[in-house]
């Protein structure tokens, strides 16, 4: 019953997933009504980042490109952010290599 349901929620989730192949031929994923750790967690962990432009805060403490450049994986960007819930995920934008 709870894999059922479970099942279910991962269906609506993906139902807000729309997808377009850009003019340049890249990949664009838009989702609506989600969070960034909805979208991510739905992800393969390893997941390589090649580069991420993230705009996250607390209060007036933004988060650092020293801390950003050091997400390798969308596993360890998960974790950040799970451990971190202070902050504020206010855009994120990820170029990643698939394995």
């Amino acid at each position: 019953m709870q894999f059922k349901a479970q099942h279910t929620l991962l269906e609506k989730m993906i139902e807000r997933l729309l997808y377009d192949l850009g003019e340049s031929q890249l990949e664009i994923f838009h989702f609506a009504e989600m969070t960034t750790l909805e979208v991510t967690g739905l992800l393969n962990d390893k997941i390589k980042i090649n580069s991420a432009k993230i705009v996250t805060y607390h209060k007036n403490d933004y988060l650092g490109e020293d801390v950003i450049d050091n997400f390798k994986t969308i596993e360890e960007f998960n974790r950040f952010f799970i451990d971190n819930r202070k902050y504020y995920l206010h855009d994120c934008d990820f170029a990643w290599k698939t394995i």
